[in-house]
């Protein structure tokens, strides 16, 4: 998988980072984020049911960063349920992509939905990633 424009990050941010949001994330997805921070996945798109979607950036395990994950994670309204959420991501519109603290799952949050809808998009960080895919147009 190739990225752009990827910020440099570090072991020790990224415990830090899981302490501050209690979370401890799958390895596959560690590997990926020390590798990735902050980048641009070149296979950016991906499916929720029918409708295509856009995986815009990874958050950033940096404090520094303008989109830290530990903000993008705790500055969602309350009414979302952010407690169940962890948003390592988002797509071009505010829309939110992240693990359910309770599975590992990966839900997309559509903030623009009436109901403020959480969809299952995969079971795991590597079946997410294997969902992505370039625009061939």
């Amino acid at each position: 998988m190739k990225y752009e424009l990827v910020i440099p990050t570090s072991l020790e941010k990224i415990v830090e980072v899981e302490k501050k949001l209690n979370f401890t994330f799958p390895e596959d997805f560690r590997k990926d984020i020390f590798s990735f921070n902050g980048g641009y996945p070149t296979s950016n798109l991906f499916m929720v049911g029918n409708v295509e979607r856009v995986f815009n950036c990874f958050c950033s395990m940096n404090e520094e960063d303008e989109n830290y994950i530990v903000d993008r994670t705790h500055n969602v309204d309350p009414d979302y349920h952010p407690e169940k959420y962890i948003f390592f991501a988002d797509d071009p519109f505010g829309n939110l992509i992240g693990f359910n603290r309770l599975d590992n799952a990966i839900y997309f949050f559509n903030h623009e939905a009436m109901e403020n809808e959480y969809t299952k998009v995969a079971v795991s960080w590597t079946e997410f990633k294997s969902m992505l895919y370039k625009d061939t147009n």
